[in-house]
């Protein structure tokens, strides 16, 4: 199984008793930044408890959490979820710079959802590409809610996909101050039924801090997917 939004100590602790319930081994792997729970039955009957333990599993974590199973990217499974429900993504990375669009066409079949990005590093390229308003940028700073939704806003819009998603943030390892720390990356998903937006703080060095950022900013679009913006 395969899920991203939890630690592997929190994804231990949700599942303590499933082992002696189902009489199964769970065996765990991270795969930065996702956590793998392997489940493990011995016996005649192993397929039906392997199938209950991995129900359980799910059932513990959510699907919010757990993704897929096998040999599945969280990316990949993004995708059928947008094919299913026949709509796009445009993508405008700034902190990320390209690691969003990297995920998304790392396997095949990714031009039947992914319409493309716009990788948004300079303030120009944001007001000219992807029309934020150079008065939003003066007045907050590239790295703010405001300019993150009008990023997603402006993919939206400029690259004509169903959904818009954006990232902005102060990746490290230098760059950030006491208001705008290293690691902070605020992030949208616009469509036409509205926007939802998140901010985290991420630990790490900067491929770390990019890596979770742009799994953190796929993960928003699945939950608008499945639940509607704001959720």
């Amino acid at each position: 199984l395969k899920t991203f939004g939890m630690t592997e100590s929190a994804v231990n602790d949700r599942l303590a008793g499933i082992e002696a319930e189902h009489a199964v081994t769970l065996a765990y792997r991270a795969h930065f930044p996702e956590i793998e729970v392997k489940v493990l039955a011995r016996g005649s009957d192993c397929p039906a408890r392997a199938r209950a333990a991995a129900d359980a599993v799910i059932a513990r974590l959510g699907l919010d959490v757990v993704y897929g199973e096998g040999d599945v990217t969280f990316a990949q499974q993004l995708g059928k979820l947008l094919v299913e429900r026949k709509l796009t993504l445009g993508v405008a990375e700034s902190c990320t710079g390209g690691t969003v669009g990297r995920l998304l066409t790392e396997r095949g079949g990714a031009s039947d959802f992914f319409v493309g990005g716009v990788i948004c590093y300079a303030n120009r390229v944001k007001e000219g590409l992807l029309g934020v308003p150079a008065p939003l940028l003066a007045k907050h700073g590239a790295v703010s809610a405001p300019v993150a939704r009008s990023l997603a806003q402006g993919a939206l819009a400029e690259l004509g996909s169903d959904l818009g998603l954006a990232l902005t943030g102060v990746a490290g390892p230098s760059g950030g101050t006491a208001d705008k720390p290293v690691g902070l990356v605020h992030f949208a998903v616009a469509s036409l039924a509205g926007i939802s937006e998140r901010q985290m703080v991420f630990p790490g060095s900067r491929t770390q801090v990019r890596d979770l950022a742009a799994f953190a900013g796929l993960s928003l679009v699945r939950k608008v997917l499945l639940h509607g913006h704001d959720a």
